[in-house]
């Protein structure tokens, strides 16, 4: 993703858009996963955009945040 990529999802999703940073070239957006798919189909069919293929989606699970795991 490009700087100008994360700019436009940043304006055309704002309030969504709960983190972002750039990194050694590596651009990221921290979105609600209620709004992954409207995100995705903006990346894919805004001509600007021109996605063309979904590389990676990652999660983080908090479920045991501030917990002890029992394994």
């Amino acid at each position: 993703m490009s700087k100008a990529a994360l700019e436009a999802i940043r304006q055309k999703f704002g309030g969504d858009v709960l983190a972002s940073h750039s990194d050694h070239g590596d651009e990221t957006v921290v979105i609600p996963r209620e709004r992954l798919l409207a995100v995705a189909e903006f990346a894919a069919k805004d001509p600007a955009m021109a996605f063309d293929m979904l590389v990676d989606v990652t999660a983080v699970d908090y479920l045991m945040q501030g917990r002890t795991p029992r394994f």
